[in-house]
């Protein structure tokens, strides 16, 4: 069963000794998904080979192999790249992000503010970076 974020500080902050941290680790943390097995999950569920989301999420080949056998972590403009590429929407790019140990998208932010419109639109990764340039704001790279 997946725990929610505030279930998992509750058992947390109730650890009074050593062995109930080493507990919380083993039994409550040794499920959590890492986002290589995000990502391969869901190209496996969309049928999406590793040359199609290199292509739709522009990301360099080697770089990608290297994100979907674990040797590289992707960054946060990765990760939305990736989930761009994958045809994600903008609950699943957030689930991705945290997944990723990124921070989410955030609306207070204008560039994040304007990732959400393109994500929202269905934008490709193309047209998200047409659209930050438009706003003169920092491509995904």
């Amino acid at each position: 069963m997946d725990k929610n974020t505030d279930e998992l500080m509750n058992k947390l902050r109730s650890a009074e000794e050593i062995n109930d941290l080493d507990s919380f680790l083993h039994d409550d943390l040794s499920d959590t998904e890492d986002f290589k097995t995000y990502i391969k999950n869901v190209m496996e569920e969309k049928n999406i080979t590793p040359p199609e989301l290199q292509k739709r999420s522009r990301i360099d080949r080697t770089y990608l192999y290297q994100i979907l056998d674990g040797r590289r972590n992707p960054g946060r403009d990765k990760v939305i790249m990736l989930s761009i590429g994958t045809g994600l929407d903008l609950e699943n790019v957030q689930r991705a992000l945290k997944t990723a140990g990124c921070s989410i998208l955030y609306p207070k932010n204008r560039r994040d503010s304007i990732l959400i419109f393109g994500i929202d639109s269905g934008e490709s990764v193309a047209g998200i970076n047409l659209l930050l340039e438009r706003y003169g704001e920092a491509p995904l790279k």
